[in-house]
């Protein structure tokens, strides 16, 4: 459908304007072109400089309650200008300050909106919500579900590592989940690990559901006085959730800090007010017993391959398939390990060397 200017008469009638977007968007969208031969000369060189953000920035202040994406477009000959109007993907829009919803009637000529077009409008919504209800019911149990707004960033896992971010940085007890901290890991490729606060979130994390632990110290090349700070830290956290803590603690010290660094966890370990990080103190009481933990563990084999012998892309792979959650338990007995024989091989030669089996 086209408006031309001579039809509207001064082309500064915004308000005028307004309402026939609001119209189009209310019905099936459609264009409004301004033909520069009968615009006023005055008003020319402003309607040159029109952009989509300059009427975004008209229309959207007057209309509720959403934003429309309108486009301008001007002919290659400046000859005219076209404004382009999607329809309103859940109408209807409503136009301010008389709370009047328009559209276009059969004659092409601006209305008020009438019962039949607010059923219709109901119906679609119904259809609309029915079809993503069914999406859930249809949805196979090992499918992930998130809610996410339109309006959010399309990058869903980014997303939801920087949402979780804000959280931990105004309260560290804010920490992932283990589904939470495998979701991740299938998507590993898409963090950024040198975002400030990102290491120490995967980790802390990591250290109460240790699945993927070893993986995010590999993949975030922290230095050893990060890991030494974020164990401490961990200890001290008030949060209760620390089951899996005792059992790595130790290994992740014995694998970055020197034996005198060592020692000082398990004397903050056997002070602690959980029985479980108290047992792990007495499991590893010196830097030896966790080395020999961590050379057995390099020895074990994953479907009858021992670690030693699997290439990288083999770990990975094995981890990934694990992550699907599939079968917890083997995730939970099988993906620390294959972490670990990841992690030693990127320690600095020295430091690996102290693992040889």
């Amino acid at each position: 459908m086209e408006l031309h200017a001579h039809e509207t008469g001064d082309i500064t009638d915004l308000p005028g304007l307004v309402r026939h977007i609001a119209a189009l968007a209310n019905t099936a969208g459609g264009t409004i072109t301004f033909e520069m031969a009968q615009i006023p000369d005055e008003l020319v060189e402003s309607l040159k400089s029109w952009d989509d953000d300059t009427l975004a920035g008209v229309v959207n202040a007057a209309i509720v309650p959403e934003e429309l994406a309108v486009t301008v477009q001007r002919a290659s000959d400046h000859s005219a200008v076209t404004v382009t109007v999607p329809r309103f993907s859940s109408p209807p829009l409503v136009l301010l300050p008389a709370h009047e919803v328009v559209v276009i009637g059969g004659n092409g000529r601006i209305a008020p909106a009438q019962r039949p077009h607010y059923v219709r409008w109901r119906q679609e919504l119904r259809d609309r919500v029915g079809r993503q209800v069914q999406m859930v019911l249809e949805a196979p149990e090992t499918a992930w579900l998130r809610v996410i707004d339109e309006s959010e960033v399309r990058d869903e896992s980014s997303y939801f590592l920087s949402r979780a971010l804000q959280a931990f940085r105004q309260r560290p007890e804010q920490l992932l989940k283990g589904d939470d901290l495998l979701h991740l890991f299938r998507n590993r490729s898409s963090i950024d690990y040198t975002t400030s606060g990102v290491a120490e979130l995967l980790i802390h994390s990591a250290l109460r559901r240790r699945a993927t632990l070893f993986f995010w110290l590999a993949f975030t090349h922290v230095d050893a006085g990060t890991v030494e700070r974020v164990l401490f830290e961990a200890l001290a956290m008030s949060d209760r959730d620390k089951s899996d803590m005792g059992g790595v603690a130790p290994l992740v010290a014995a694998l970055y800090l020197d034996e005198g660094g060592y020692d000082q966890l398990i004397t903050k370990m056997q002070q602690s007010r959980y029985a479980h990080i108290v047992e792990a103190s007495s499991e590893f009481p010196s830097w030896g017993h966790a080395r020999e933990s961590i050379v057995a563990r390099r020895l074990t084999k994953i479907d009858n391959t021992a670690l030693l012998h699997m290439d990288d892309i083999g770990i990975l792979g094995a981890a990934h398939g694990l992550a699907q959650g599939l079968s917890p338990g083997r995730t939970a007995r099988r993906m620390p390990n294959l972490g670990l024989e990841f992690l030693v091989r990127r320690l600095n030669p020295a430091r690996r060397s102290l693992f040889t089996p």
